[in-house]
Parts: structure tokens; C-alpha cells; sequence
């Protein structure tokens, strides 16, 4: 059963400030009930090398019209216990995909 987002930040609040891998599981089920899937108008490009380092990778995501846009460069951080850019995409991906919706140029890096 999906909550609706009002329900899942009463349910988020509960939790309160500790953040570990625990919280981090439920707050992703909290959340997955609320990601839309992936639209055919956002492409993404992903696992682009920004420099060196293997982890040094990023995806690119954005809708089809090649006009100026604004830019969003989301750097998940993951409270030390996580935080890849693709761990799955109840998060980051979602939240780079809604962006593109809008208009945006989304960039999720690690």
C-alpha cells in the first residue's frame, strides 16, 4: 500500500535524527511508493567519467529540447553510510529524473 506524501513525512518525522543503514531501509520503503517510473522524454546518460578515479562517474539527465537550462548537480551524501549515485532509484535517480521533467539539466555524481 503506497502512503501519500503527507503520510510518509509524518512517518519519516517518527524516526527522528539518527541515520544509519536501518533508517536508511525505511525510509527508502516509506519513499518507493511515490517514484514515478522512468519517462521515454528524459534521457539519461550514465556512468560518464569526470576525472581519474573509477568512482569519479556521474549521470546526465534531461529532456529533449536543446535550449538553455538551468543546471542541477546533486551530490548524494549518504550520512557515511551510503550514497552512490545509482545505489537504486527511489532517490537520487528519481529526484534527478523529476528535475529534467521541469526543465533542468539534472547531474547525480559521486
Amino acid at each position: 500500500m503506497s502512503l501519500t506524501l503527507s503520510a510518509v513525512h509524518t512517518e519519516i518525522a517518527k524516526l527522528g535524527p539518527q541515520f544509519n543503514p536501518d533508517i536508511f531501509a525505511i525510509t527508502r520503503s516509506l519513499y518507493s511508493g511515490l517514484v514515478s517510473p522512468p519517462s521515454p522524454e528524459i534521457k539519461a546518460e550514465l556512468d560518464i567519467a569526470y576525472g581519474p578515479h573509477q568512482r569519479q562517474m556521474l549521470d546526465l539527465y534531461r529532456g529533449e529540447a536543446s535550449e538553455d537550462r538551468p543546471v542541477l548537480l546533486f551530490v548524494p551524501g549518504g550520512g557515511f553510510t551510503g550514497g552512490d549515485k545509482r545505489t537504486d532509484d527511489v532517490f537520487y535517480g528519481n529526484l534527478a529524473r523529476w528535475f529534467a521533467a521541469r526543465g533542468f539539466v539534472a547531474i547525480a555524481m559521486n
